[in-house]
């Protein structure tokens, strides 16, 4: 039951720990073999540095436990537990290999590198306490810190995720070509569960998320027998997002507010891919009704003159056969101000507002001037 304390760049070989080990500070061990425990407890001067503790191999059979901000580097294997102890803790595995171990960050943050978890036995993240019976329950949150300015895929071979575990990612955009975009992303083994927030992504320009981009991601590869999702954190939503309820853009040059007929209502911003299982993100513009078919755009009000143009190929009309969504209410008073239809050429035929549905069952009613309106409808068709 005797403790041994090795402090201050101590370089060994060849050690074999059957009681308890204390590691403080930098400490180099080549060849290390623990069969009962190893307390790595780094409080540096400054919480910016970290003690980097190199064992070239270690054969862990017992526990690990991290506490204060360390760097391990090493490759490490057998039949262990390696745990984080405290909300103070960060490990930075980085550069250490981990196989058949199991590692439980409890808390603080955990860095590690694509490969680092690849072989081990499972990566618990959230707050982890292992009972009697060898069950677990959660017991406090821990994030991941993967930001690093590099993309990678992150292979683990089990992972379970608790409650309120936050992850910090990193992305490489092609705003012109989406396809070409990449993301980390956790590629998890058989078994892996859990949800994990994506509290923020490195790497994005809200203000190229303009109409017409869209760009999809995944997060979580999931094995087959795996079922690990993602959740977006507020903060994340709320500083990437540019939503919007009048579906008018303002002319910077002229001042007016101006749309056109292939345009959609919606926002830009972040979003889950699936409402149900999300594993990936979606950035860019989410389509909500194309602008033919919200007839409540013609009733707004405006100080400055609105533009309402059609555009695109072959005849426009606002019922255009899209997901079978058709206007379902008279047009009504039209809003206070100037309001401007412009078609796509001087050829009205090629521009049509149909107040009738497709099957010519249900029409509705067109513009009432009742309100102070002033409009103009040029080169366009109404009929129903």
């Amino acid at each position: 039951n005797s403790t041994m304390t090795i402090d201050n760049t101590t370089i060994l070989s060849n050690v074999k720990n059957t009681s308890n080990m204390t590691l403080n500070d930098a400490v180099t061990i080549q060849n290390i073999t623990n069969e009962t425990n190893v307390i790595i407890n780094i409080t540096p001067n400054n919480e910016e540095e970290s003690a980097t503790i190199k064992l070239t191999t270690l054969n862990n059979d017992g526990n690990v436990y991290f506490s204060g901000i360390s760097s391990l580097e090493s490759s490490i294997s057998g039949d262990g537990t390696m745990t984080t102890t405290d909300k103070s803790t960060s490990v930075d595995l980085t550069k250490a290999i981990i196989i058949d171990n199991k590692f439980i960050a409890n808390y603080g943050d955990i860095t590690f590198g694509a490969n680092t978890f690849k072989s081990a036995d499972e990566l618990k993240i959230g707050g982890f306490e292992v009972i009697e019976d060898e069950s677990s329950e959660v017991i406090g949150s821990a994030n991941v810190k993967l930001m690093d300015g590099l993309i990678k895929d992150y292979q683990i071979n089990k992972l379970t995720s608790g409650e309120d575990v936050k992850m910090y990612i990193d992305t490489a955009l092609d705003y012109s070509n989406p396809s070409n975009s990449t993301i980390d992303n956790l590629t998890v083994g058989a078994g892996s569960v859990g949800n994990i927030i994506i509290e923020d992504i490195d790497g994005i320009d809200p203000d190229r998320l303009v109409e017409n981009v869209k760009i999809e991601l995944t997060v979580i590869n999931n094995d087959q027998n795996a079922n690990v999702t993602i959740s977006l954190a507020e903060d994340l939503i709320d500083r990437i997002g540019r939503f919007y309820d009048v579906p008018f853009y303002q002319n910077e040059t002229t001042g007016k507010y101006e749309i056109y007929s292939d345009s959609y209502m919606g926002g830009t911003g972040i979003f889950l891919n699936d409402e149900n299982n999300p594993t990936g993100i979606i950035l860019g513009h989410i389509n909500t009704k194309k602008t033919l078919h919200e007839v409540t755009i013609f009733n707004e009000d405006a100080e400055n003159e609105r533009i309402y143009s059609f555009r695109g190929d072959g005849v426009v009309t606002v019922q255009e056969d899209i997901d079978l969504s058709y206007v379902s209410e008279d047009v009504s008073y039209t809003g206070v101000g100037y309001f401007t239809i412009n078609g796509k050429d001087t050829t009205a035929s090629d521009s049509i507002i149909e107040l009738a549905n497709s099957k010519n069952t249900t029409k509705h009613s067109a513009f009432d001037l009742n309100k102070k309106t002033t409009l103009t409808i040029n080169n366009v068709k109404i009929q129903n």
